[in-house]
């Protein structure tokens, strides 16, 4: 579904990805009136910018899933505990 005909896209053939062949970037309303080539700069500033950056999402997906793997681990450190001093009495 297409909406806003108006829009300006930029498109960046040259990704540098073996993954991706182009990425497409739509221009917002307010930040239309720009010129080319201030927008065209700004494009690859975020998109190669994104790219030396790499996911944002990783360093934050590890994060989580240390502090998961911790708080299992201590949760199965205190269920042994208790089994042991359960054992004991």
């Amino acid at each position: 579904m297409l909406k806003g005909i108006n829009k300006q896209i930029i498109e960046i053939k040259c990704t540098n990805s073996e993954v991706f062949e182009k990425a497409l970037l739509f221009v917002r309303g307010d930040a239309a009136d720009l010129p080319r080539d201030v927008l065209t700069d700004r494009a690859e500033e975020f998109f190669f910018g994104a790219q030396q950056r790499g996911d944002s999402q990783k360093p934050r997906k590890k994060r989580y899933i240390a502090l998961m793997a911790g708080l299992y681990t201590a949760g199965a450190v205190i269920v042994g505990v208790l089994i042991w001093f359960g054992l004991r009495l």
